[in-house]
């Protein structure tokens, strides 16, 4: 069974860009110890599109609570954290089978 760290970087910027709708993903570092990855993401923010740079940490979303997966200075939801599980599974990235890993999973 592989880890979060075992992803390349194409595929984290691809799922952070899915995720957030970043148009930027920089500075990708693996911390396998902890099983994280942190990076840089630049995403648009208000009425007038601003981009905003922030840092983001990714944990194994296998591991941890769902208020935990993510550290990032804005509210993330069940839904990053469900499409952070399905791409994982689909990469081979722990989980056991549940349905809904597998049902309706778009990166599969």
């Amino acid at each position: 069974m592989k880890r979060l760290t075992d992803l390349t970087v194409d595929e984290v910027k691809y799922i952070i860009t899915e995720i957030f709708k970043a148009k930027k993903v920089s500075n990708v570092k693996f911390h396998k110890h902890d099983d994280a990855i942190t990076c840089t993401i630049y995403t648009e923010w208000g009425d007038d599109r601003e981009i905003i740079k922030d840092d983001l940490t990714i944990y194994n979303p296998f591991d941890k609570n769902e208020d935990y997966i993510f550290s990032v200075d804005f509210p993330t939801n069940h839904e990053d954290v469900k499409k952070l599980r399905q791409f994982c599974y689909a990469k081979g990235v722990g989980g056991s089978m549940v349905d809904w890993l597998v049902l309706e999973n778009p990166y599969l």
